[in-house]
């Protein structure tokens, strides 16, 4: 089962690697292994306008606690308009900006390679942020080595991670449909109207796509019927109209990694 483990093992012997860290489980377990088996090991967390608060808070807490050896840097994604005009190749633009910053940062440390946690699995949706990685020499292990979504989590399990039951998490601007600008507004009302409900609700793969005037909320299909109950949506629908929703809708089909590209799909 952790065949994967070793090959990645080997992959990092005698080697100074740089991972970017985003505090979900594909880099919290690529960096664990890194710390294990290469020569040295950085950490990395880009902290941006387009990264969930507590996101940045959790994968903070974990180096953190662990004592491990880590830089913070900034990035400020508004700068490139290309990213903010919000097309289908944003994810390209984003990661080009977030991974150069990284670069930019470290050229006092002595390295081999930068790694990210893109697994095999994400080769299966639209990823133009893969080919921005490629461009730029960034290494990507489980891609590298065809380890999935489900094998990483196995992974997380055996070493005994907490991130092992964590759901999968994406930054905010995946909340916003393709050719529609993405602002500093925007963003923090998402952000917003996700911590409404995470606090009126334990549930899984929260998303608030947010289109304009409507708030239309994702959540696992297991836990649909949580978000329909009288109090529950009252509730979220009194709280999302206080933060600028004119309309607040329930997607029946439940949680869809990047339902938002089903319109690139269809094209």
């Amino acid at each position: 089962m952790f065949k994967g483990i070793n090959k990645i093992n080997e992959y990092f012997k005698n080697k100074n690697v740089v991972i970017a860290i985003s505090g979900g489980l594909d880099s919290t377990v690529l960096f664990e292994l890194a710390k294990k088996s290469a020569e040295k090991s950085l950490g990395i967390i880009v902290k941006t306008a387009f990264l969930h608060e507590h996101e940045f808070q959790n994968a903070l807490d974990y180096l953190n606690n662990q004592n491990n050896d880590f830089r913070i840097v900034e990035a400020d994604l508004f700068k490139h308009p290309r990213i903010t005009e919000n097309d289908r190749n944003r994810c390209y633009y984003c990661k080009k900006a977030i991974f150069s910053s990284i670069i930019d940062s470290i050229k006092d440390y002595d390295y081999d390679f930068i790694v990210d946690g893109s697994n095999y699995s994400d080769l299966a949706d639209y990823r133009p942020g893969i080919r921005a990685l490629e461009e730029l020499g960034i290494k990507s292990p489980f891609i590298k080595f065809k380890i999935t979504k489900n094998t990483i989590r196995q992974m997380a399990k055996h070493l005994n991670l907490e991130v092992a039951n964590k759901p999968a998490t994406t930054c905010l601007a995946t909340r916003i449909p393709y050719n529609t600008t993405i602002s500093v507004d925007k963003l923090a009302r998402i952000e917003k109207a996700e911590k409404i409900i995470r606090n009126l609700v334990n549930v899984n793969n929260l998303r608030v796509r947010d289109h304009d005037t409507i708030a239309r909320i994702e959540v696992a299909e297991e836990d649909l019927d949580i978000l329909l109950r009288r109090d529950i949506r009252t509730k979220i629908n009194e709280e999302l109209k206080k933060i600028g929703y004119l309309y607040v809708a329930i997607d029946i089909e439940g949680y869809k990694q990047g339902s938002l590209n089903q319109t690139i799909r269809r094209k």
